[in-house]
């Protein structure tokens, strides 16, 4: 059973939402629903649902908002509204569906599938043991990184960076490409060998392998692909050290 809450400040929406995600899914259980963002924030930290049926405009902060006060949101995010211009803002915070106003039932449920359908992925064992399978830390190494289409296998050699973004992350490839996990950046500091990588920042880890500069007077870190990275100054001697030769 998943957990959900409704964020809609209109009464008959909100009871409309519940109604269609009932007749779509009965085993999704609608725990509370908020009609304004300040409500939102509080009942997210609550009740930490599975998924949330979000507008993007409300009283007292938004839906973008909301998710920007809630760094660390392991939620699944459906967008309901009525404008289409947030859609790219939408699935830059990571949305699973936007479902535009009036609610079309099918769009609805191609929304609700895919949010269950990482919720799986996040559970699943099988996926925990991909994630967990590292060996010899061998620069040819692959690791399985669970998406929205799937399991993407990528040799560790081929990162060039890990950016947490809210509850996921986002893995940029040294083809220029870039993969949307559904897991945040602390399984991968987990998996991805201290050997070669870097935790310069609370949003970022680095191959060390592909830095280029760094601009101590900005605390910047320039990768060789031009990306440039902060680096909190906890960790600035540590990275430093990384670089030296040891003494003879």
């Amino acid at each position: 059973m998943a957990t959900a809450i409704i964020v809609e400040d209109e009464v008959s929406l909100r009871s409309l939402i519940k109604k269609l995600v009932h007749d779509i899914d009965p085993s999704i259980e609608i725990v509370a629903e908020c009609e304004d963002g300040k409500s939102a924030q509080n009942t997210i930290r609550t009740h930490s649902p599975d998924i949330i049926f979000l507008d993007v405009v409300l009283p007292r902060g938004s839906g973008l908002e909301v998710l920007d006060s809630t760094p660390h949101l392991n939620s699944e995010i459906i967008f309901i509204t009525a404008y289409d211009k947030y859609v790219l803002e939408a699935f830059n915070h990571a949305a699973v569906g936007y479902v535009l106003k009036p609610i079309d039932k099918k769009k609805l449920e191609h929304a609700i599938n895919n949010a269950k359908k990482r919720l799986n992925e996040k559970s699943g064992n099988g996926v925990d043991d991909l994630l967990k399978y590292i060996e010899h830390n061998g620069a040819k190494q692959k690791i399985g990184i669970p998406t929205q289409e799937g399991i993407t296998f990528v040799s560790c050699d081929n990162i060039v960076r890990c950016e947490g973004y809210n509850s996921y992350t986002k893995i940029y490839l040294t083809d220029g490409s870039c993969l949307l996990s559904s897991y945040n950046l602390s399984r991968f500091e987990q998996i991805l060998s201290k050997n070669s990588f870097f935790k310069v920042h609370k949003s970022h880890i680095i191959a060390m392998s592909f830095v280029n500069k760094y601009h101590a007077k900005d605390a910047i870190i320039e990768m060789d692909n031009g990306d440039n990275i902060p680096i909190s100054k906890r960790v600035k001697s540590e990275f430093m050290n990384f670089f030296r030769t040891p003494n003879r």
